[in-house]
Formats: structure tokens, C-alpha cells, sequence
């Protein structure tokens, strides 16, 4: 399911807080936030180290649930799906890059982005063929058999992006994904979040410390000290 095959928002935060506790004392990572991110939409987040904005994308990956507060993905309550409905969520309708790329190293390119086709169970050659098609959109056919050890800090985020859309999830979830990479593979690797804001097939939510990286989404939010402002 696409973005755009979606009547109404991809996730919705009612009051939403996720408070811990240390003893006797609680810690409220997040507090009372309200939040919607449509379809096709771009939502940059931004804010201080320990702000919450980490917190916050486990709440909207359907990681961590609310201490308070409603979560909803595409209209279904958080509170209201079970296990399997959450793995399923987690693994087919999100797709997530993360700033370390949390590849494989023993897989090949194709391989690592066709594995959460093969956890839902998908027969291996439509699983390679989906993985070809996804490398060869970000201009990387020509390293699909190569390890990721044999790849640049680029080239591994961009595999890290296809895997994170080999299953056509109508959410993505960023966390820092130009961290790790110099200024010329940072530009090409938001050149692709550009693209797909612009094909509309998926909302994206992507943390990011950096002004100019922020300034690729469509609307920027900024949490301080677990709250939105």
C-alpha cells in the first residue's frame, strides 16, 4: 500500500506522552503531543540532543507505545492491534533509514534489500527481482553483488533506501540518514527523499540536525525537551 492509496492521515499523535521512571522520579522523554503527517507529506524534525526527536520516531515506527495518550496508523488505534498486526506494520508499511545503515555484512547489496521481502515470506526470485528494480531506481544496478564492505558511506545509505522501500510502505522513517556521509553523498541521498516527496508514494518523517537537510521537507517541526514547539 502506497502513500497515495490512503484516505486519511498515516499517523496521528493525540496527547501522546511516554513518560519513564528512575525510582521514585518520572521522566518524560515525550509530553502531550499532537501530530499528523499526511499522505505523500515530508515532515522534517529537528531540536537539541535529548530533546526527544529519537523517542518520538520510536512512537511513530510503532517501536514504543504511549504512557498516555493515542496512537493511530491509518486510522487503526495503536492500543487495539495486536502482536502480529504491529510486526506486520512494522515490517511491510514502514520502511526505515537509520544514520548507522544497520546492513549486513555478510549479505550482498541485493540481498540486504531484499530481505524484508524475504521475512514476509516472499519467493526468492520475485524478492531479487524487487531488490534489482529498487538499485537500479537509486543508480546502483551495477553494485547490487557487491558486500557493503566493498561500498562507500553513499552507496550503503542508498542500498539502506531501497530496503527501506522494497515493500511500497506508505511511511519512511529517517533518523539522521546524511549523519555519517560527507556533504556530496548527503546531496545525492536527499536528492532521492526529493524524488520520492515529489512521486508522492510516501510519506517520510526524518530527524535531522542539519538547517539545510531540514529544509528538504515540505513543513519542519522542532521538539524541546519532549515537546513540540
Amino acid at each position: 500500500m502506497g502513500a497515495n492509496e490512503i484516505d486519511g492521515p498515516v499517523i496521528e499523535l493525540l496527547s501522546a506522552s511516554v513518560i519513564y521512571r528512575k525510582g521514585k522520579e518520572e521522566v518524560g522523554a515525550l509530553r502531550d503531543i499532537d501530530f499528523t503527517l499526511e499522505p505523500g507529506e515530508f515532515v522534517t524534525v529537528t531540536g537539541p540532543s535529548g530533546a526527544g526527536k529519537s523517542t518520538f520516531l520510536q512512537l511513530c515506527g510503532g517501536i514504543l507505545s504511549p504512557t498516555a495518550g493515542d496512537v493511530r496508523f491509518m486510522g487503526v488505534d495503536r492500543g487495539k492491534m495486536a502482536d502480529r498486526d504491529l510486526a506486520w506494520l512494522r515490517s511491510r508499511e514502514i520502511g526505515f533509514v537509520f544514520q548507522s545503515f544497520n546492513l549486513l555484512d555478510y549479505l550482498p547489496a541485493e540481498e540486504n534489500v531484499a530481505l524484508p521481502l524475504m521475512l514476509a515470506g516472499v519467493g526468492e526470485g520475485e524478492r531479487l527481482e524487487r531488490a534489482r528494480q529498487r538499485l537500479d531506481a537509486l543508480g546502483l544496478g551495477h553494485r547490487r553483488g557487491h558486500y557493503p564492505g566493498e561500498l562507500s558511506g553513499g552507496e550503503c545509505q542508498r542500498v539502506a533506501i531501497a530496503r527501506a522501500l522494497v515493500t511500497d510502505p506508505p511511511l519512511l522513517i529517517a533518523d539522521e540518514p546524511t549523519g555519517n556521509l560527507d556533504h556530496d553523498s548527503s546531496a545525492i541521498v536527499m536528492d532521492i527523499f526529493a524524488a520520492i516527496h515529489r512521486e508522492g508514494t510516501a510519506a517520510i518523517l526524518l530527524v535531522t540536525h542539519s538547517p539545510w537537510v531540514a529544509g528538504f521537507g515540505s513543513r519542519t517541526v522542532r521538539i524541546e525537551e519532549g515537546r513540540l514547539v
